[in-house]
């Protein structure tokens, strides 16, 4: 399920030129189309808090994503994801994953919860932290806040990755050591070990997309949503609303929410490879 993350960078050059018109949740046309000539994003309908969307890799499995919000009577929402896989020359649907999310709001806070993994811990966003505001300046915001973990081996060495996501690459000017970091973790490895190189890959797709991200003024809630899923997998589409509307912002367009959504899914793709190192 992993194989379309990385060519999702290449559908957003569709998102940046599509008509705004289109790209409005408040219209919801159904059955937008952003693709490139080999993969696909399709948004099958938004209906505010039901919706659903396809992505299809390069090798043409197409997997399905539908989301469903109910808001309970204390005033938690959650929302049931679904996702179905349906493989080239094959018209059925095949249920590979459910969840299911918790969003709580207080005054102060926003708690998430993955309430179908046993061993989920609630994430707690502060609202009125500055790095999660789009109107506050860019050195308050998350790039700044950089990680307390450094090597001092690799102090001169080559340094690559995402200081925003805290997924980060360093390797030695003096031996062969290379290190991989994720938040406050770390592994010591070689540079020329192959799951390594593919995290140090992976961190620098991170980068590339960070200008998308930079550019559309999209720090703040990208740190949001990214500090809520990290610990699991718990991107989704409705979470992305929610977390944007919580924060006092306006539901976006298509386009923004898919930047965010490639963002997330690109950390998670590092944070995967990161876990595969010995």
């Amino acid at each position: 399920m992993k194989k379309f993350i990385c060519c999702l960078a290449m559908i957003l050059a569709f998102s940046t030129v599509a008509s705004p018109t289109l790209l409005t949740i408040a219209s919801y046309e159904e059955n937008i189309q952003l693709a490139s000539d080999s993969n696909s994003f399709t948004l099958l309908y938004d209906n505010g808090d039901n919706s659903a969307f396809q992505l299809k890799d390069e090798t043409g499995n197409i997997f399905e994503y539908v989301e469903d919000v109910i808001t309970k009577p204390d005033g938690t929402e959650e929302i049931t994801q679904r996702i179905f896989k349906i493989s080239p020359n094959d018209d059925n649907k095949h249920l590979i994953e459910e969840k299911v999310i918790s969003i709580l709001e207080t005054a102060e806070e926003i708690v998430i919860k993955e309430l179908t993994d046993p061993n989920s811990e609630a994430v707690k966003l502060n609202k009125k932290d500055p790095q999660y505001n789009l109107n506050a300046t860019f050195q308050q915001q998350s790039y700044f806040k950089r990680p307390s973990f450094k090597t001092y081996a690799a102090a001169k060495g080559a340094t690559g990755g995402s200081y925003i996501a805290a997924i980060r690459w360093e390797e030695s000017p003096n031996n062969n050591n290379a290190y991989a970091i994720f938040g406050t973790m770390s592994k010591t490895t070689t540079k020329q070990q192959w799951q390594y190189r593919d995290f140090k890959a992976a961190a620098n797709n991170i980068v590339a997309q960070e200008k998308v991200i930079i550019t559309g003024g999209l720090i703040g809630v990208t740190s949001a949503v990214w500090n809520a899923v990290k610990g699991g997998n718990l991107l989704s589409w409705e979470l992305i609303k929610k977390i944007f509307t919580k924060l006092g912002k306006s539901v976006p367009v298509v386009g923004t929410i898919l930047n965010v959504f490639t963002y997330i899914n690109l950390c998670l793709n590092a944070k995967e490879k990161y876990q595969a190192i010995p």
